[in-house]
């Protein structure tokens, strides 16, 4: 019987072994195509899987489409868009397929733009942290259901909320919705924004972790995602994110 234990126990952290940490490009990749989707329904060109070209769609449309579609033209991952036809080329199938031609920031004298992604398919330690949670803020998208979850028999939810075009706020909240942790984004994503504008940028997970602590209860927010546009009509800013949760 000890020895049956022993080899059960020995299989089950075989198995546990071989799991892979997360893979931060295959979250980022699937917050970026439901950002996109988000942003096609909302502009109405997008209906279940059928794609509607829209050649009055808005700048802002036209210019997030283009980014979006060019990070994931550069990472293999056009395939992943069930919607988009077969052979799809972004340079020559653009305005067929849209209504509109490839469409960049950098057009607009009045506009800088940023793109800050976690380098891919980088494995993320959530060591000393309960529950990791992957969460979304779009300007195109207002829905912030909370995520309930239960930690040591204790009941928590997590929310983000877009609180204007630029800012959004993760936070922990305890059954009663008492706030017990949580933290801005905009104060994070200024520096880097003012230090480069207009590029696109691929950070070692280091330089795109928010860590926030109060009363014992912790988050650490990865970003996978940041997207900014700054322009005569102001800053507005999508994120996408790992958080991690750790209770005291």
């Amino acid at each position: 019987t000890g020895n049956r234990l022993i080899a059960l126990l020995a299989a089950g952290f075989a198995i546990i072994s071989i799991i892979p940490p997360v893979d931060a490009f295959s979250i980022s990749q699937h917050s970026q195509i439901s950002r996109l989707e988000s942003i096609l329904q909302t502009e109405g060109m997008l209906s279940g899987d059928v794609l509607t070209p829209k050649s009055s769609a808005s700048e802002v449309t036209k210019k997030e489409t283009t980014s979006i579609l060019s990070y994931l033209d550069r990472h293999a991952a056009l395939d992943e868009l069930s919607w988009l036809p077969q052979n799809f080329d972004l340079y020559e199938d653009m305005e067929t397929t849209f209504g509109f031609a490839s469409t960049y920031s950098g057009y607009d004298p009045d506009t800088k733009y940023a793109q800050f992604s976690i380098v891919s398919n980088a494995p993320l330690s959530i060591s000393g942290y309960d529950i990791s949670v992957n969460l979304y803020s779009s300007r195109y998208d207002s829905n912030t259901q909370p995520i309930s979850f239960t930690v040591r028999n204790n009941v928590y939810s997590m929310s983000v909320s877009h609180t204007s075009d630029s800012d959004a706020r993760v936070s922990v909240q305890a059954a009663d919705g008492t706030e017990l942790v949580g933290t801005d984004l905009y104060s994070f994503v200024k520096p880097l924004f003012d230090a480069n504008p207009g590029s696109m940028n691929e950070l070692p997970a280091e330089k795109l972790t928010l860590d926030a602590e109060q009363n014992g209860y912790r988050l650490r927010i990865i970003f996978q995602n940041i997207n900014v546009d700054s322009g005569s009509s102001g800053i507005g800013i999508d994120y996408s994110m790992i958080v991690l949760f750790g209770a005291p």
